[in-house]
């Protein structure tokens, strides 16, 4: 992820908008935000999102992004979320920063993201699962029929302060993960040419949870 030095880069609040068809209606309560640069993500929600899905989870995910970013320095100041005619759209904040800010940024941003790529099993199986396990264990032992309202209550806001942390974790594990498949593909190439694209074939076909929860359901 590559960001311009603040001084060849647009303020990214300052650009020409996308006229609004007149089929799609839009209304910006920050008008600054009509100036970023917004994407329909296609992959995960490439329908409309219900009211109360995108209240529970749009920020809880933006916050996951940013926790990320601040974490392996990527040059993000914050994530936006919007819900447009039903669908989510969002949009990164990018950093401004100079010509020497940029490049010592990306420095460490490359030294953080290999080493947690060298580390990635164990963080994962040391560090992140177990934790997740004890969230699963919280939910599982919940008995949500047997439960009063106040606890219903004080149920919900603990488990919306659970997955904010899930989604944390999430984007701790991709941004590495995604980066050791892209310097997989390169090596791929260096050795043998082509395209990534034979490189991501040898790595189809091993079985994972998500896979055997698929078939389960």
């Amino acid at each position: 992820m590559e960001t311009l030095p603040r001084d060849t880069q647009p303020d990214p609040f300052v650009g020409t908008p996308t006229e609004t068809p007149p089929d799609f209606p839009v209304h910006w309560d920050n008008p600054a935000d009509e100036r970023l640069l917004w994407t329909l993500d296609r992959v995960h929600w490439p329908r409309p999102m219900p009211p109360l899905v995108f209240a529970i989870a749009a920020d809880a995910v933006a916050r996951g992004l940013v926790a990320a970013a601040r974490a392996y320095e990527l040059p993000i100041a914050d994530v936006r979320m919007a819900h447009i005619n039903g669908y989510r759209y969002q949009a990164n904040v990018p950093l401004e920063l100079t010509s020497a800010e940029a490049a010592a940024r990306r420095e460490r941003s490359h030294e953080r993201l290999r080493a947690a790529i060298g580390r990635l099993d164990s963080l994962w199986s040391v560090e992140w699962l177990p934790e997740i396990q004890e969230h699963l264990k919280y939910w599982e032992g919940f008995d949500l029929e047997a439960a009063s309202i106040a606890e219903l209550v004080v149920h919900l806001q603990e488990t919306l302060a659970r997955a904010d942390r899930l989604w944390e974790i999430h984007f701790l594990l991709a941004s590495p993960m995604h980066g050791a498949i892209s310097e997989f593909g390169k090596l791929h190439i260096e050795l043998f040419g082509g395209s990534k694209l034979n490189a991501y074939r040898l790595l189809t076909g091993f079985d994972n949870k998500i896979m055997r929860a698929a078939r389960a359901l």
